[in-house]
């Protein structure tokens, strides 16, 4: 592993020398500069693991060639220390609200600038290599997104030629028309959970249009028809038939699916799973319920809905899950300017509650 690159950028050659000496005898290499263009003109070409950076410096200041590294993509990442004898708190705030982690003044204690050169060093190397897991986490994304684009082709394809045949019955073709409306809903959502991921972006694009939230779940519960029936549980529509709302269909029907999915799991054979609508004082309400095993009275709202992976419990029959299904809502619904929460049943089970309006 090669010694950390330390940049040192003072106008006076008795620091450069003295700062030089301390840091190589520590094991690190160093770049001298005597102003700020010749620091950029060496960053051009090199990038250092650390910059030690003089506020106080002729024709550029210190801070001038701060703002210069951050607006810099391939430069904002490497760890600035400011240094300086005489300066205001006015400079330092505002070289450490550009984006430098530190600062120390002149003369300077040895060791304390040895710890903070080393602290900045060890933030640049975790950042470095949270940086490659990124990159290491969207090349595997791009290979799955193609690896099953052809899965969902080919399903589509299939289906679509078997339905050219002569000789099928009215729910046959029923049928072969659910296995092309889910592909293609899965579809769709895959390539835009994709490309939300690949964006690593805090929002969501939606495309919004009015549609009749009763006929929605219908299309849910159709997704669902074997899961519930392998467990006997009733799924039960009482959502108001005339209810409409602005949604992003793709991904509001996902978080239907993921709350009805999660109901079927946790509940026992021969229960009822039922989705229904609730208005009162102007605030319209969409809620999934169970009468299954609900939720560990240990797990909170916040951590409920929390951005984070975690231990998924198994289901009554043994049904495993990933554990961030309800993440995956709570960030759909957000975007929508919806809200959600979570109340146990009345009679056991869980309630999960969204407010659309």
């Amino acid at each position: 592993m090669k010694n950390p690159v330390v940049l040192i950028v003072d106008d006076e050659h008795a620091n450069q020398f003295l700062l030089e000496g301390l840091l190589n005898a520590h094991g690190y290499e160093t770049l001298t500069a005597s102003d700020g263009e010749e620091c950029l003109d060496i960053l051009n070409s090199t990038h250092p693991d650390l910059i030690l950076l003089d506020i106080m410096m002729p024709r550029m200041s210190g801070v001038e060639v701060l703002k210069s590294v951050m607006k810099s993509e391939e430069l904002q990442h490497i760890p600035v220390l400011m240094v300086s004898a005489k300066t205001t708190t006015a400079d330092i705030k505002e070289a450490l609200e550009i984006g430098a982690i530190d600062y120390i003044k002149k003369p300077f204690d040895e060791l304390e600038l040895l710890s903070r050169v080393k602290v900045g060093i060890r933030l640049k190397l975790k950042e470095d290599h949270l940086r490659d897991m990124i990159k290491q986490r969207d090349d595997f994304v791009k290979i799955i997104s193609h690896d099953l684009r052809s899965p969902f082709t080919a399903i589509n394809g299939f289906a679509e030629l078997m339905l050219k045949a002569d000789n099928l019955t009215e729910k046959q073709k029923a049928s072969l028309n659910y296995i092309i409306e889910s592909v293609e809903f899965s579809n769709d959502y895959f390539n835009r959970l994709l490309s939300w991921t690949m964006l690593e972006s805090e929002d969501l694009s939606l495309n919004l249009t009015r549609k009749n939230i009763s006929e929605i779940v219908d299309g849910v519960f159709r997704l669902f028809d074997k899961k519930a029936g392998e467990k006997q549980i009733q799924m039960v529509n009482e959502v108001n038939k005339h209810l409409s709302c602005k949604i992003d269909v793709t991904f509001f029907q996902q978080v239907i699916a993921n709350l009805v999915s999660n109901a079927i799991k946790f509940s026992n054979s021969e229960g009822t799973v039922k989705c229904s609508s609730k208005q009162s004082d102007n605030v319209t309400e969409f809620i999934v319920s169970d009468h299954g095993i609900g939720m560990p009275e240990e797990i909170g709202q916040e951590e409920l809905f929390q951005d984070k992976f975690r231990k998924s419990r198994r289901g009554t029959s043994g049904e495993k899950g990933t554990g961030i299904g309800l993440s995956i809502c709570k960030k759909i619904l957000d975007a929508h300017g919806f809200g959600i929460r979570y109340t146990p049943g009345r009679n056991g089970g869980s309630d999960f509650i969204v407010r659309l309006i």
